[in-house]
């Protein structure tokens, strides 16, 4: 049998493997709030986790849905997804310390 690295999507609060993982630093930017909380590619460097599934669902639909890219381009696109993705990154900082706090 093959071992198989998982890792806690703490957004979600499921399992997930370790090419789903994507890690977080916790650590805030105060000049530029979206520069806050970066992400972190390698999962085992980093103690705070999202899974690319919640990505895709909170982020990436959400963007696609609010941004019409053929009529409006692709630049409102894109600073929509870097919106939805630092807010997908400090509600996961968020759910992970008031988990820790309480345990």
């Amino acid at each position: 049998m093959s071992k198989i690295e998982a890792y806690f999507c703490d957004y979600k609060d499921h399992l997930v493997p370790d090419k789903e993982a994507v890690g977080i630093s916790p650590t805030e930017d105060l000049f530029d709030k979206m520069a806050s909380f970066p992400t972190v590619f390698n999962p085992k460097k980093a103690e705070i986790h999202y899974c690319t599934g919640c990505y895709r669902t909170f982020v990436l639909t959400p963007a696609s849905n609010l941004v019409n890219r053929r009529l409006i381009g692709e630049e409102p696109y894109k600073l929509k997804v870097k919106e939805l993705a630092y807010g997908l990154r400090a509600e996961t900082v968020r759910k992970y310390r008031e988990r820790k706090r309480f345990s």
